[in-house]
């Protein structure tokens, strides 16, 4: 996989180097990630029917509990939260 990063960075700088730089930095490249396995990250979340509910409800219990949040911070988070929770919704039921 790191080839792919390699190949892919230097295409990026195709159009701000000449080809000998290109390959200059790209004989670098690979000499630098050998032994790395350089792969894209993954912003999927995987959440389980039941964690994610419980999860809110621990937090929002949490700081209220705390009281150092003001009501309308309260009801801020509780309708940022609710509103994720919707969305992300058909993910976590089915």
């Amino acid at each position: 996989m790191s080839e792919n990063f390699v190949d892919g960075f230097c295409l990026k700088l195709s159009s701000l180097l000449d080809p000998k730089q290109i390959r200059e930095v790209k004989e670098l490249l690979e000499i630098y990630t050998i032994g790395f396995d350089i792969k894209p990250i993954t912003t999927d979340l995987t959440i389980s029917d039941y964690q994610l509910p419980q999860a809110y409800y621990i937090y929002m219990a949490a700081k209220e509990q705390d009281g150092k949040m003001k009501p309308g911070t309260r009801d801020q988070y509780r309708w940022c939260l609710e509103k994720m929770l919707f969305r992300l919704r058909p993910r976590w039921i089915r």
